[in-house]
Order: C-alpha cells, then sequence, then structure tokens
C-alpha cells in the first residue's frame, strides 16, 4: 500500500513540476510578445498595432 502511495505523491510531485513549468512558458511567451509589440510600436507607429491589439490580446487571454 505504501508502494502504491508513494507513486501517487511522486505523479503529484511531476504534474506540480509541469503546470509549473508551463506557467513560466506562458509568462516567456508573454513577456516576449509585449516586447515585439513595443518593437513594432516604434518602427511602425500605432495605427498599425492598434489593428493588431485585438488579435494579441485574444492570443494572450487563450494562453
Amino acid at each position: 500500500m505504501n508502494e502504491i502511495a508513494n507513486q501517487k505523491i511522486d505523479q503529484v510531485a511531476d504534474l506540480q513540476q509541469q503546470m509549473k513549468n508551463l506557467r513560466d512558458s506562458k509568462n516567456n511567451v508573454t513577456r516576449s510578445l509585449n516586447r515585439l509589440i513595443e518593437a513594432v510600436k516604434l518602427h511602425r507607429g500605432t495605427q498599425w498595432i492598434k489593428s493588431l491589439d485585438p488579435i494579441l490580446k485574444d492570443c494572450l487571454k487563450e494562453g
């Protein structure tokens, strides 16, 4: 019985680590998108980014 309990504990720990990794990845993508948005604003001006902004916001929500 202890062996099964230990396996379950290990599985939970693995899942928690995977969730942390996913959160970290999402945060990295969000930071990259924000840097991209800033670069585009500087390069192309605000009119172009206004048309793209809702699309990027949807991506971040789904992220």
